[in-house]
Order: C-alpha cells, then structure tokens, then sequence
C-alpha cells in the first residue's frame, strides 16, 4: 500500500522520492564508509557453515537462506516440514540474531549498512543456534 502525504505523513512506501522516507540519516562520510559493507557478499561464508552441519546454503549479495535438511545427500526434507526451521529460528532470536523462517529454510537479510564485524558477529551468532538446532534435532531423532 502506498500513502500519500496528509493525514498519515509520508511512508517507507511513498512513491515520492522527496519525502522524508528517501532521505538518508546519514552523512555523505557515513553514507561512503556504509557503502561498502552493501557488497560484501555472505554467502560464500554462510555455504562452509553449513556445508560442515549437513545443510545447504543458497544466496546473493547480502540475501541468503540457508536450507535445513535431514539428509543432504538427498536433499530430504525433515517431517513435518517447518518444525526444524521453527525451532531454529527461536534459537536464532535467543542469540540475538533476527532472522525468519520460510518453513525449514532459515533467510538472513542484514541491514544495507551492516559492517563487516557485524556479519562475523551474525556469523558466530548463527552458527550458535544452528548448533544448539542440530543438538536438538539428534535428540529428537527426527533424521529419521
């Protein structure tokens, strides 16, 4: 839905590329140092990640999901479908990491002006919540 200028004020959805939503906080300085965190590229760190826990990876730039399997060499899914991704996602929040599940596929998609300390920091956190996810999933026997 895109709003106009009234009532309401302006929107992140505005058309308008005067408003106030088009604006940026920053400082040109802050803008340029910002900029090149945009293309650093997360998954080609994110695959070995998971590649080592038997998941799969997939993404670009800063957009990536990471697929969670019960038998990567088959690509099985787990059963029923989305309650690994739901328990993960919950493990991800304790650590402080806000990501969201689409069924057992975890999707990260940073901030544009995250830095590159900041992507080993979601990096450590996530690896946190798939460890505490794979435990989870050994106890509970659901590789099947």
């Amino acid at each position: 839905m895109v709003a106009a200028y009234g009532e309401i004020g302006w929107s992140a959805g505005s058309s308008s590329r005067n408003g106030p939503a088009s604006r940026s906080p920053y400082t040109e300085e802050e803008e340029a140092k910002t900029k090149r965190g945009r293309h650093v590229p997360i998954e080609p760190t994110l695959r070995p990640l998971l590649e080592a826990m038997h998941r799969e990876a997939r993404g670009v730039g800063l957009i990536a999901g990471c697929e969670l399997v019960a038998d990567r060499a088959t690509r099985r899914a787990f059963a029923p479908t989305g309650r690994v991704g739901a328990y993960c996602l919950d493990r991800c929040h304790e650590h402080g990491l806000i990501v969201r599940n689409i069924g057992d596929t975890i999707a990260l998609c940073p901030p544009l002006v995250i830095t590159e300390s900041e992507i080993d920091e979601l990096f450590d956190r996530l690896e946190r919540a798939l460890d505490d996810t794979l435990l989870w999933v050994e106890r509970e026997g659901l590789r099947g």
